[in-house]
């Protein structure tokens, strides 16, 4: 039985514009969990605050480079409240497909923060997440908690930690969690004309006590704005030895697409 990494996620959330997959929170430099994406929070100029969301289409939900649906398409969705004073929370939810046994299943995830400006053009944000995958077996061995910090500079360059405490993952001699994994992420977004813009990332991910299980991903991309609504293409790569921690069809080069609406 091939050793199976179950990483730890950073989904493509974003709130304000950030690289990879879809505005407010789908973008981040893993296209497709909360981390990467909550980088770029927009401060909040409203006295009571401010509810958005979205729902997004994606051909391929990828995470650091590695399919979280199989190669397959994903159905997404999140909420989120921001107050004035830069404290937030919300909920997401997606398809996915870690588990061959157990196909299709969905993924959620709850999570709390703050994100404030510190200096002329720079932002920082700090989050708390857990994820959960309740319909996936043995029970409660997916989910999983992850901390983040991440520094935002306009909406051009994205900095982002990452530290998950316990994560899971499956070895020859059956499933293990409690493992700490760090990742690593420095992202980049320029506008090009009219509503086009062109993204890139690099980032490093390394889960601790697993043989081998580190390595190197990068993205890039175009995305077109046309409010309420964004379509997006992105590559995404990993290191050559990926495939000794997971699933080699889930962590080769490919593409993917993605159709947000925002509200």
């Amino acid at each position: 039985h091939q050793q199976r990494w179950r990483r730890p996620l950073t989904r493509c959330l974003n709130i304000g514009r950030m690289p990879s997959s879809s505005r407010a929170f789908l973008r981040g430099l893993a296209l497709s969990t909360v981390t990467s994406s909550l980088m770029a929070v927009t401060p909040v100029s409203q006295a009571d605050g401010r509810v958005e969301g979205l729902v997004a289409l994606t051909t391929d939900y990828v995470l650091r480079s590695v399919s979280r649906s199989d190669g397959s398409p994903a159905l997404q969705a999140d909420i989120h409240f921001q107050g004035q004073s830069g404290w937030l929370s919300g909920a997401w939810i997606s398809s996915v497909d870690v588990n061959q046994e157990d196909g299709g299943t969905v993924e959620l995830s709850a999570y709390f923060g703050l994100s404030r400006p510190v200096v002329v053009d720079w932002s920082v944000t700090l989050l708390a997440a857990h994820y959960a995958y309740p319909r996936n077996t043995p029970d409660g061995l997916y989910a999983y908690d992850e901390l983040s910090a991440g520094a935002a500079y306009r909406d051009l360059v994205f900095v982002t930690v990452a530290v998950s405490p316990n994560t899971p993952y499956e070895t020859s001699s059956g499933p293990a969690s409690d493992r700490t994994a760090l990742s690593y992420e420095v992202a980049l977004q320029h506008s090009l004309f009219g509503a086009w813009s062109t993204h890139g990332g690099l980032g490093y991910y390394d889960l601790r006590g697993a043989e081998g299980a580190d390595y190197t991903f990068w993205s890039a991309g175009v995305s077109y704005d046309f409010a309420p609504w964004r379509v997006e293409m992105a590559w995404f790569g990993a290191a050559p030895h990926t495939p000794a921690i997971v699933n080699e069809d889930t962590s080769r080069s490919h593409w993917a697409a993605t159709l947000t609406w925002r509200f």
